[in-house]
């Protein structure tokens, strides 16, 4: 709800462009770390490749980076997003608090 209602701007006490970015980053992470590691993940994140491929990704509810290389059972979308939802959660408030309104832009 707080993220529908966010106009995507970044003043430093917005705690959903926090949010936004940290599930932007646990969304990328969940889809791609098992097939790019440790070695190519970074080097995707620092560039700007991501921005492009990310919503791409996200549209396409068959693509094969959403299933989980090792998983005992087929990941997809759904649960993907659900997983990189609840990994933003847990480190914004292991690294920022457990009160949402700490979470800000300027904290981050």
């Amino acid at each position: 709800e707080q993220l529908a209602a966010w106009a995507g701007d970044y003043p430093l006490d917005s705690t959903s462009a926090t949010l936004f970015n940290q599930f932007l980053y646990e969304l990328a992470f969940a889809a791609l770390h098992d097939e790019l590691g440790d070695t190519w993940f970074p080097v995707l994140i620092s560039t700007r490749a991501i921005d492009a491929a990310l919503p791409r990704l996200a549209a396409d509810a068959d693509s094969p980076w959403w299933n989980t290389r090792g998983a005992n059972q087929r990941t997809d979308r759904n649960a993907v997003v659900r997983m990189a939802w609840q990994n933003s959660l847990k480190h914004l408030r292991e690294t920022l608090g457990n009160d949402p309104a700490s979470w800000q832009w300027g904290k981050a």
